[in-house]
């Protein structure tokens, strides 16, 4: 299963707010010490699977995050 989890130090300047959302959850997905999901990303932010999967597309190019297959 596939995760994604925010880089060691996130650079998040000219991020838009709902991209800052994702990028929230994400961290507070890691400081539980879990990787987070399209899934359950979309759960915790009431968001389509498909924006929040397009959100962290982006956010992995631009460096903020990272994605790791497991």
């Amino acid at each position: 299963m596939p995760g994604y989890g925010p880089a060691s130090t996130p650079d998040v300047a000219g991020i838009g707010a709902a991209r800052m959302r994702v990028l929230r959850a994400l961290q507070g997905a890691a400081d539980q010490g879990e990787a987070a999901t399209v899934g359950s990303l979309a759960a915790l932010l009431d968001a389509h699977p498909n924006g929040v999967r397009r959100h962290l597309a982006d956010l992995v190019q631009q460096g903020p995050v990272t994605y790791t297959h497991l």
